[in-house]
């Protein structure tokens, strides 16, 4: 359980990387708000699921 919410974390940063590398400045800050809202939703259900 543990191996496979660390695999997909690794890979959420990958997209993340890659998504910061092709964006524009101006389009940053709404990319990280689109990914904080998806890691809070992700965390919530990791969560859920543990729980």
């Amino acid at each position: 359980m543990q191996i496979k919410l660390h695999a997909k974390g690794e890979l959420f940063k990958q997209q993340l990387s890659v998504l910061f590398l092709f964006s524009r400045s101006e389009q940053r800050m709404r990319l990280c708000k689109i990914a904080l809202f998806f890691i809070i939703t992700c965390w919530q259900s990791a969560i859920s699921y543990v729980l």
